[in-house]
């Protein structure tokens, strides 16, 4: 399943930034909205657990194929790593066993090395 260890990861990460600290999951909800603005949803309909974060407008389901749908989901899950790694808590991926991983998560990560 395409991008299926990506999604595993950053939904535990949901989960355990939803259980921290009142003030530390106002921080993290606000960077996330002001960088994600009304893209959450998108975001959301690939990791579910986003919603233990921020709260999340019912939209329609989004249905995109092909290049720009990969795309998009590369800029806007860009734009999520952004709102939440930050100086005081940076994100550390642990990258093992990458000839295993499928084209379109070594594509994301790529994106989010350069």
């Amino acid at each position: 399943e395409p991008l299926s260890v990506i999604i595993v990861a950053f939904t535990e990460f949901c989960n355990m930034i939803a259980t921290k600290d009142a003030e530390k999951l106002r921080r993290t909800r606000t960077a996330i909205q002001e960088k994600l603005g009304s893209e959450i949803a998108y975001l959301a309909n690939i990791i579910p657990s986003l919603c233990r974060i921020v709260p999340i407008p019912k939209t329609e389901t989004i249905k995109e194929s092909g290049i720009g749908a990969q795309n998009r989901f590369k800029y806007i899950f860009q734009l999520f790593v952004r709102a939440i790694a930050t100086s005081e808590q940076p994100l550390a991926l642990f990258l093992d066993d990458l000839q295993w991983a499928d084209p379109l998560s070594l594509d994301l990560i790529e994106s989010l090395v350069t």
